[in-house]
């Protein structure tokens, strides 16, 4: 939480997660809707072979257990989690190709489709890199082992080697070309290849836009929400926190921090040694932030600490860390840091309330202090 790099670190590391949990989702989209075509087939109602479509569905059932065990297993922010999961949405996308033929012209797109919610450029190249090779290999398979063209003409489920036994007869005799290789690569793959290629460009545009957005947006929320000078969040985070996200949360400690004697120093001392003691309470507080404990100025010399689902007694322990660690040294004026502290504890709805007695708690401190110096 202390610098907008660290932030911006571990808001990428999430999205990963985010993203690769989407990918999942895609999986069990696409798998459900080959179901459906595989259903329907069964029924008559698609002129598709039976059996192709069965082996279509028995390949991407087989495939598709590596990314349900690394759903369970493995940590999903993990780099190579999202190259796995577009290599194999390329192999099921060339599979059904390769058995289907034109009834899945478009599933070349997926991947693509895949690679872009990642919005990085190295995942959208590899994607289409390794999309290119499998649909090369695809075709190759899908022209002798596929459905053939030809039942679109005549209303039939059969393949090329069937063709070529019927039209080879001593009744009709039809020449065939004998050496495919050639026009399957220059009539089939390389314009496909052609169209995904102008599909990627043009969603490498699409990724640099959204990442300039994303990077300008978190700029601009860090500065909203950011302490300049300490690194702490500020009190508009903590207004905006009060209102979206304490009210939800069971149970939650507060502890009011407040420097004593920061106008005597000031004065006394000068306005640059004031704020050396604030940064150095500061590089305290945010020694114990974390996800759980947030930590936010609210004045000049004035901070909240927040603990979401306190155990027993862990806001004092909180506290007695800070204290001694303020204890511990002078900070680079010499100075002794002196601070005063109030705690509450109660429902995250009555977040308001629970400030204003760790507040009155804090200011009864601040008095016994004084009086122990008296």
């Amino acid at each position: 939480m202390n610098t907008f790099s660290k932030l911006y670190d571990t808001e990428l590391h999430n999205q990963e997660i985010k993203s690769n949990k989407r990918t999942l989702m895609g999986f069990c989209w696409f798998f459900l809707t080959l179901l459906l075509v595989w259903v329907l087939t069964m029924i008559n109602f698609f002129l598709i072979s039976k059996f192709l479509i069965s082996l279509s569905l028995g390949f991407t059932v087989l495939l598709l257990i590596s990314p349900v065990i690394i759903y369970k297993k493995a940590d999903l922010s993990s780099p190579w989690i999202k190259y796995l999961f577009l290599a194999l949405i390329s192999i099921i996308c060339s599979i059904i190709t390769a058995l289907l033929t034109y009834h899945a012209v478009l599933i070349f797109v997926m991947p693509l489709l895949f690679a872009i919610q990642y919005r990085k450029r190295q995942a959208l190249w590899f994607s289409f890199i390794f999309n290119t090779i499998t649909m090369f290999i695809s075709s190759y398979v899908g022209f002798y082992y596929g459905l053939c063209d030809l039942n679109l003409l005549l209303e039939s489920t059969h393949t090329r080697n069937w063709y070529l036994q019927t039209m080879s007869g001593s009744f009709l005799q039809i020449p065939f070309n004998e050496n495919p290789v050639f026009i399957i690569a220059v009539f089939e793959v390389l314009p496909r290849t052609l169209i995904l290629l102008i599909f990627t460009i043009m969603l490498q545009y699409t990724i640099i836009s959204s990442h300039n957005d994303a990077l300008r947006i978190a700029e601009l929320t860090y500065r909203k929400d950011m302490d300049a000078r300490t690194k702490l969040y500020n009190k508009n985070k903590y207004e905006d926190m009060a209102v979206n996200y304490y009210p939800s949360v069971g149970y939650i400690a507060v502890a009011f921090w407040d420097l004593n004697n920061l106008k005597m120093i000031n004065d006394n001392f000068g306005h640059a040694v004031g704020d050396s003691l604030i940064q150095t309470m500061s590089e305290k507080l945010l020694a114990v932030s974390n996800e759980r404990c947030r930590t936010y100025r609210v004045g000049g010399d004035e901070f909240l600490l927040i603990l979401d689902d306190p155990a027993p007694g862990e806001i004092n322990r909180i506290i007695q860390q800070v204290k001694t660690e303020l204890s511990s040294g002078t900070g680079t004026t010499g100075l002794r840091i002196l601070a005063a502290v109030g705690s509450a504890e109660g429902c995250g709805a009555d977040i308001r309330s629970l400030v204003k007695k760790a507040d009155a708690a804090m200011y009864s401190d601040k008095a016994k202090s004084k009086e122990g110096r008296s």
